[in-house]
């Protein structure tokens, strides 16, 4: 089995589907302690933000309101949602298979995922208007980049490990 491969595809369905990671988890408070999970401390997994706007992998955050890409913009959505998960699902697949098969699987999702990847770096500058209604330069982005920038940038380079460092047995 391929770790590398396995650990990119998990980071990058948490990026997919959480908002932010909770740190601190506590059950209830002293006044009920059986009122379920609250969390105080979390780190937001937003690949970047711009004042009140937040874009993450699954859509954006405007003012507290969320928009899923498919009704915002359909080309990043296409870019960042269904390239990014078939290029998870296919490095996922090719990690569990240790055969020449698995190599081919594992080469082709770490090629999905650079391309979305590179559409966040490339893509989200040129759309920043549209998206979140300033212009960004390739130079600016890197001014507002956040935390899920720098998990997805790790999910990147674990299926480029995972790429090169795929067993094969025959």
């Amino acid at each position: 089995m391929n770790k590398y491969g396995f650990l990119s595809s998990v980071l990058f369905f948490i990026l997919l589907f959480l908002p932010a990671l909770p740190i601190g988890i506590y059950f209830g408070s002293e006044s009920n302690p059986w009122l379920g999970i609250n969390y105080y401390y979390q780190i937001s997994l937003a690949l970047l933000t711009h004042e009140s706007s937040s874009v993450y992998l699954w859509g954006m955050s405007t003012s507290g309101s969320p928009l899923i890409w498919y009704q915002n913009h359909l080309l990043t959505f296409i870019f960042l949602v269904l390239i990014g998960t078939a290029g998870a699902t296919i490095i996922l697949i090719g990690s569990f298979k240790e055969t020449e098969t698995g190599k081919k699987l594992t080469r082709t999702g770490f090629i999905f995922q650079l391309i979305a990847f590179l559409y966040v770096i490339i893509g989200i500058p040129i759309y920043s208007n549209e998206l979140i209604g300033v212009q960004f330069n390739y130079v600016d982005i890197f001014l507002f980049l956040q935390f899920g920038f720098y998990v997805f940038l790790l999910s990147t380079i674990l299926s480029l490990i995972a790429r090169i460092k795929h067993p094969i047995n025959d």
